[in-house]
């Protein structure tokens, strides 16, 4: 009989990235510190990602900032310059340098790195319609290497187009990975189209996004808008200028964020996989300080609340100032119109609300944020939560309501509407 020796202890950087999957983040903390000192810029790089977030390691920005300023000058891969470049755009652990920051997402997408190529569409993306064709080649780029949330863009963008054949099957493939986005366009598709035809064109096998030959990757202003305090008070600002709104896509990127921290409900996909199990209620969502595109998203929403609309689909941005309670949003209406009446059989919409919140309590669970462009002081509480309704106002199977009243705080409501089961 032959028997197997035992697995030998894992050691150096495997042993460390397996204490940070099993969420030991202290023994992680003390691994990468100790692979750190000994010059390996991955564990630099990860060990400034521990100090953003305090986990394992004191929270600690300027820590932060040294180690994954070293993890790219000893030759790190691109996600070191996209975290490095984040940080010189907040001015987290260093002085902002706007200039450096974009210099630094460009050299991380002209690698090819699927994450920045992401990243830097989406940043194409909220710059405004004059950009969206360098957005759509970085995300077609990264789609290509099969970034899922790149895939799932340009799944969008098609739709907007109006080519629903081409995107169904990018977004099945999208769904089956769980991403609940393409999971809540393909509901809104069948409301549209018929259950059947969704299913029919789902299980076609998805072309392939074409990788572009040339990236047109170029400089750009890069816009920080600073909330006036007047202004920004005001309950509701109408906005039309284009490079101001909240692009479909942003606006899925928020719930992609979200998804991995809440506990759903079993949603079955077209092809009849299961793609989502379990019970919503609430979530927290622990804010991924390393992020860029969250970071210009926020300053947005900062500087203008209102009523906004792309020409496609109405998004309606909100705030709440403090008080002694919020309650659950009911709101009925479409974003501008009044009163929305009940909707009658052959009418379908639904609709999905994006929370924003920069001090909130109601859970118990609590996360710190740093102060917001520079006018909003850091505070603790629930990063997004959003729910879902149907034109009825009934619970939709991935909806996460609030299981009590919020106790106050200052909350930002983001929240746009499928009409008719259009994506």
């Amino acid at each position: 009989m032959i028997f197997s020796a035992p697995a030998p202890p894992q050691t150096g950087l495997a042993a460390a990235l397996d204490a940070l999957h099993r969420r030991d983040f202290t023994e992680a903390g003390t691994r990468f510190a100790e692979l750190a000192c000994q010059g390996q810029s991955e564990a630099m790089r990860y060990l400034g990602l521990l100090h953003l977030r305090g986990l394992g390691v004191e929270y600690d920005p300027f820590e932060a900032f040294r180690w994954t300023e070293e993890a790219v000058r000893t030759g790190s891969p691109s996600a070191a310059r996209l975290t490095l470049a984040s940080l010189y755009y907040l001015g987290l652990g260093t002085a902002r340098n706007i200039t450096l920051a974009q210099t630094l997402l460009l050299d991380a997408a002209r690698t090819g790195d699927p994450a920045a190529l992401r990243t830097l569409g989406l940043v194409y993306l909220g710059l405004g319609p004059a950009w969206h064709k360098q957005a759509h080649a970085c995300l077609a780029s990264a789609a290509a290497d099969r970034d899922v949330f790149a895939v799932h863009a340009i799944a969008v963008m098609r739709l907007i187009e109006g080519h629903t054949a081409a995107a169904l099957p990018i977004l099945s493939w999208a769904g089956t990975r769980g991403l609940i986005p393409s999971l809540l366009r393909l509901k809104a598709l069948q409301n549209r189209i018929g259950a059947k035809m969704v299913r029919d064109l789902a299980v076609r096998a998805p072309h392939q996004p074409e990788r572009p030959r040339r990236l047109p990757i170029r400089r750009f202003t890069w816009k920080v808008f600073i909330p006036d305090p007047v202004v920004a008070l005001e309950p509701r600002i109408s906005l039309a200028i284009g490079t101001n709104l909240l692009h479909p896509v942003e606006c899925d990127y928020l719930m992609a964020l979200a998804a991995p921290h809440l506990k759903p409900e079993v949603t079955t996909h077209p092809d009849g996989k299961a793609a989502w199990s379990g019970k919503v209620t609430a979530m927290q969502f622990t804010r991924r300080l390393e992020d860029l595109v969250l970071f210009g998203l926020e300053e947005r929403i900062a500087a203008f609340s209102g009523t906004v609309w792309d020409g496609h689909i109405p998004l309606a941005i909100e705030r709440h100032s403090p008080g002694p309670g919020i309650a659950r949003d009911e709101r009925t209406e479409r974003p501008g119109d009044g009163p929305m009446e009940p909707a009658g059989p052959d009418v379908k919409s639904h609709h999905v609300i994006a929370r924003v919140s920069l001090n909130d309590g109601f859970t118990g669970g609590e996360v710190t944020f740093p102060a917001l462009a520079r006018t909003v002081p850091a505070t603790t509480g629930l990063g997004i939560v959003f729910s879902s309704t149907d034109s009825y106002g009934n619970d939709d199977p991935l909806a996460a309501w609030y299981e009590k009243p919020v106790l106050g705080g200052e909350k930002w409501t983001a929240l746009f509407h499928l009409h008719d089961g259009q994506a």
